[in-house]
C-alpha cells in the first residue's frame, strides 16, 4: 500500500488505539470520507502471508485468534458503524460460525471459524459493547 503523506496527515495518521488488524481499513475509510481516492493496480500480483508475523497464518488446524484481534475488530466496528451495528454483526457472526461448525462436522471437514470464536467474541468484543470490561483469556 502506498499513501500520499498529505492524505495520511489530513486523516490524522493511523489511529493509535489499534495494536494490529483493521488499522489500515480504518485509515482508508477516513481518507474516503475526506474525499481522497483509492486506486488499485489491477495487473499487480503479490503474495500476502496474512498472519505470518503473528503466527496466525492459515493452517489446516483451527487456531484461536489473539485477544487483540477481537479488540481491534470491535473498535473498528463501533467507531465506523456504531454500537448497535457491532452487536448485530457479532450475533450474526456467531450464528454463521455455528452453522459452519455443524456443516463442517457433517462433511468431516475442519470448520472455518477460529477456535473458541463464540467465547472469545463475547469476552473480548461484545462485553465492551455492553459497557463491561473485556474478559481475560483462560
Amino acid at each position: 500500500m502506498m499513501l500520499r503523506l498529505k492524505a495520511v496527515q489530513s486523516a490524522g495518521l493511523f489511529d493509535p488505539k489499534y495494536f494490529l488488524y483493521y488499522e489500515e481499513v480504518d485509515l482508508l475509510r477516513a481518507l474516503a470520507r475526506l474525499g481522497w481516492q483509492t486506486w488499485h493496480v489491477e495487473d499487480a500480483r503479490l503474495i500476502h502471508l496474512g498472519g505470518a508475523a503473528t503466527g496466525l497464518q492459515h493452517r489446516q488446524e483451527r487456531r484461536r485468534l489473539p485477544a487483540y484481534w477481537y479488540h481491534s475488530w470491535q473498535y473498528y466496528m463501533r467507531k465506523n458503524h456504531g454500537r448497535a451495528y457491532a452487536l448485530i454483526a457479532s450475533v450474526l457472526w456467531i450464528v454463521g460460525a455455528t452453522i459452519n461448525l455443524g456443516i463442517a462436522r457433517l462433511r468431516g471437514k475442519v470448520p472455518a471459524a477460529p477456535l473458541n470464536l463464540v467465547s472469545d467474541l463475547w469476552f473480548f468484543a461484545m462485553r465492551p459493547l455492553f459497557g463491561l470490561k473485556a474478559g481475560k483469556r483462560d
